[in-house]
C-alpha cells in the first residue's frame, strides 16, 4: 500500500504526462461487430482490450468475465471447465455468446456455452452490450450479449505462453498439493493477400479438490483473404476437447465421483464486400457439440448421458449510407439438432431479420431505432422493437437511454430431459423480456458510466416444484422483474498508475401464481464491487491488484483478492506471477461447490 501511495503522489506531481496515460479499459475502441447500425447510437457498452487483459491475474476468458461490470460468472468448475455467465441479474441462458460476430448458441443447455474453442492469447478484445439486444441480434440476447474479436490475422507474428500453478491441498486430501500446467502457442504468417493464424493450447492438472481433475486441448485455425479493391474474406476452424471430474456438479452430493467430457468444434466462413454506398457480409457457421456425462466414473454402465448438439446457420448483413445516416440490416436463418440417448431426436429451425435505422439528428445527438422480426413453426411470428438514444450535454459526457425487447428460447435439456430427480415440459414457450436503461457516460481521465435499467421477463422458465417429493420442472412462470444500477469507471493518476471500479445493485420480483420451490433463480448477485489498481514500477515491472465482493440473493456473500506481477525482460518477453484469492477465502458461486483456495501461479509469455 505504502508504494501505491507514493506513486499517486508522484503521479500528482507529472500530471504533464497525462496525454500519454496507459488506459486500463479501452472504452473508445472502434466496434468490429458487423452490426454497427444498432450500436452506434447507443451506450451502455463496454469494451475490453488486449492490454487489459494481459494486466489481469487470469489465464481463461471465463476468469477475465469475472472482473466485468454487470457481469457473473456462476461457476461449477475452474480452469475454464465449466462456468455460467449472466449479464445484469440475468439466467445464464439469457446472454448470447459471440466470437467474431458468430453467436455461439448452445440448445442443449446453456451450460455448454461458456466452453469456447478459442484461447485467451488470440482476443484482441471482448465487447459487451448492456441490455436486451433481440433487436440486433435475434432470439437468445434477452439480457444482451458478449462478442469476443479475435486479433486480426494479417499481422505475421507469433508467440508461446508457458505457465504453472499450484494450490496446497486440504487435511483431507490424499494429494499433496494441487498443480496444473498450461501451454500455450501460435503462429501467424502469410503475405500479400492471404493471412494465417494457427493456435494450440494444452493444459492438465489434478484439479482443486476431490475430482476435479481436468484435461484440455483446444485449437484454431484462421485465415483471412483481401482482393484487390480490399474487399475480404475470413474463415476459422477451431476446436476445443475438455474431460474433468464433476464433483457435485448436477447431483451433490451424491456424484461425488461423476465425470464428464465437452468436445465443441466451431466453423465459419465471413465476408465484407463494400459496393459503392453499400456494405455486404455474408456468413455461414457450424457449431458442433459433444456432451458425454457419467454418474460414476469408474462404473458408466450405472448412469450416462451421450448428447450431439448442433447450430448451424447463415447470415448476410448490409448497410447502407443514406440522407438520414445509416441504414442496417439483415437476415438469418439456422437449424438446430440433438441426438441423444435421453432427449431423444430433435430437429428445429429459426429464421429472423432485421432492420435499423441510425439517425444523427444534430450535432450532439443520435438516435437508432429499428425492428427484428423471428419465425419458427412452434411459436409463429415474433416481433422485436428497440431504440438507442444518446445526447452529449459536454465536450466529455453524454446522456442515454435504451429500450429494447428480447426473447430467450427453451433448451433441448428443457423441452426433453428427464431423469430421477428432474423431469421435462414439451409446451413451454419463449421467455419474452421488455428492458429500459437511462444512463450518463463519461470521457476523460476520470472516465465513468452509470445506468439505472428495469427488465421485465414474462413466460420466465425456471424449474421448480411445490414440495421435495416431487420432481423439479421446467415451468413458464407469471413474470420476473428486475431492477438494477450499474456504475463502471476508472481514474488515471498518470501514466503509471490507474484505478479501475465497478458496482452493480440488483433487486428481483419473482411473481408467481404457486409458492413455488425455484432451483435457480435466487442465485444472482445482489451486490457487486470489483476494484483493480494497475502500477508499473520503472521500464520492467508492473503489477495488479483486483478485489471482488460478492454478495447474492440466496445469502451467500464473500471477496476475493487476486494478484499479478509482470516483469518486461524485453519488450517481446514478459515473466509473470499469479496469486488468486490471495487472502484464502472460502467461498461458494454455487451454494454445493467450493472454489479454490489461494492458488500460485507462475509463467513466461513470448511474442515474436
Amino acid at each position: 500500500m505504502k508504494y501505491f501511495l507514493a506513486s499517486v503522489l508522484f503521479c500528482l506531481q507529472a500530471s504533464s504526462f497525462a496525454a500519454d496515460t496507459l488506459s486500463f479499459q479501452h472504452n473508445d475502441v472502434v466496434f468490429s461487430e458487423k452490426r454497427l447500425s444498432g450500436l452506434e447510437s447507443r451506450d451502455g457498452v463496454e469494451i475490453i482490450g488486449a492490454q487489459a487483459i494481459r494486466q489481469m491475474p487470469v489465464k481463461t476468458i471465463a476468469d477475465m468475465l469475472n472482473y466485468i461490470s454487470g457481469v457473473d460468472l456462476n461457476q461449477r468448475g475452474v480452469f475454464g471447465v465449466q462456468a455460467d455467465v449472466s449479464l445484469d441479474g440475468a439466467n445464464f441462458e439469457e446472454t448470447l455468446l459471440l466470437i467474431d460476430g458468430i453467436p455461439m448458441r448452445d440448445p442443449q443447455t446453456g451450460h455448454h456455452m461458456m466452453n469456447l474453442p478459442i484461447s485467451l492469447s488470440d482476443v484482441d478484445h471482448i465487447e459487451i452490450i448492456h441490455g436486451a439486444a433481440g433487436r440486433i441480434y435475434g432470439s437468445n440476447a434477452l439480457a444482451g450479449a458478449i462478442n469476443i474479436v479475435t486479433k486480426a490475422v494479417n499481422q505475421s507474428t507469433s508467440y508461446v505462453d508457458v505457465s504453472s500453478g499450484i494450490q496446497a491441498a486440504n487435511n483431507n486430501s490424499t494429494n499433496p498439493y494441487y498443480q496444473i500446467g498450461n501451454v500455450q502457442a501460435g503462429v501467424k504468417f502469410g503475405r500479400k493477400n492471404f493471412y494465417h493464424n494457427v493456435s494450440l493450447q494444452a493444459q492438465a492438472g489434478n484439479g482443486y479438490r476431490y475430482n476435479t481433475d481436468v484435461k484440455m486441448l483446444q485449437g484454431s485455425y484462421r485465415a483471412q483473404y483481401f482482393t484487390k479493391n480490399q474487399n475480404s474474406f475470413k474463415s476459422q476452424i477451431s476446436f476445443i476437447k475438455n474431460a474433468f471430474g464433476a464433483n457435485a456438479f448436477y447431483a451433490a452430493p451424491y456424484d461425488a465421483d461423476a465425470g464428464e467430457s465437452v468436445d465443441t468444434y466451431l466453423g465459419s466462413i465471413q465476408g465484407n464486400i463494400k459496393k459503392g454506398k453499400w456494405v455486404i457480409m455474408p456468413s455461414i457457421y457450424s457449431r458442433y457439440n459433444e456432451d458425454h456425462y457419467v454418474f460414476i466414473r469408474s462404473m458408466p454402465s450405472i448412469y450416462e448421458n451421450r448428447h450431439f448438439t448442433s447450430s448451424s446457420g447463415a447470415l448476410l448483413d448490409f448497410n447502407r449510407s443514406n440522407a438520414l445516416g445509416k441504414l442496417g440490416g439483415g437476415l438469418e436463418t439456422r437449424i438446430e439438432t440433438i441426438h441423444s440417448n435421453n432427449l431423444g431426436v430433435h430437429q428445429r429451425y429459426y429464421t429472423n431479420g432485421f432492420l435499423d435505422q441510425f439517425w444523427q439528428y444534430s450535432k450532439t445527438g443520435s438516435i437508432t431505432f429499428g425492428l427484428n422480426a423471428q419465425y419458427n413453426k412452434f411459436l409463429g411470428w415474433s416481433f422485436f422493437p428497440g431504440l438507442d438514444w444518446k445526447q452529449k450535454i459536454t465536450k466529455n459526457t453524454n446522456v442515454f437511454a435504451n429500450l429494447g425487447t428480447g426473447n430467450r428460447l427453451a433448451t433441448f435439456t428443457e423441452l426433453y430431459y428427464t431423469d430421477r430427480a428432474n423431469t421435462s415440459n414439451d409446451s413451454l414457450q419463449a421467455e419474452r423480456a421488455q428492458y429500459v436503461s437511462l444512463g450518463i457516460k463519461r470521457r476523460g481521465r476520470l472516465s465513468y458510466e452509470a445506468y439505472l435499467f428495469n427488465r421485465s421477463i414474462n413466460n420466465f422458465i425456471s424449474y421448480s416444484r411445490l414440495s421435495e417429493t416431487e420432481k423439479w420442472t421446467p415451468n413458464n412462470i407469471a413474470q420476473v422483474n428486475m431492477q438494477g444500477l450499474n456504475i463502471n469507471g476508472s481514474y488515471q493518476f498518470c501514466k503509471w498508475s490507474s484505478l479501475n471500479f465497478a458496482y452493480t445493485y440488483l433487486k428481483a420480483d419473482f411473481i408467481s401464481s404457486n409458492a413455488n420451490e425455484f432451483k435457480y433463480s435466487y442465485e444472482h448477485a445482489k451486490h457487486r464491487v470489483v476494484v483493480s489498481i494497475y502500477q508499473s514500477f520503472g521500464k520492467h515491472f508492473n503489477q495488479t491488484i483486483s478485489y471482488r465482493y460478492v454478495e447474492r440473493f440466496n445469502a451467500n456473500h464473500y471477496q476475493v483478492l487476486d494478484y499479478r506481477l509482470n516483469y518486461l525482460v524485453t519488450p517481446q518477453v514478459r515473466a509473470y506471477m499469479d496469486i488468486t484469492n490471495a487472502l484464502n477465502t472460502s467461498y461458494y458461486d454455487r451454494v454445493e461447490i467450493p472454489m479454490p483456495a489461494r492458488w500460485l501461479r507462475m509463467g513466461v509469455s513470448a511474442s515474436f
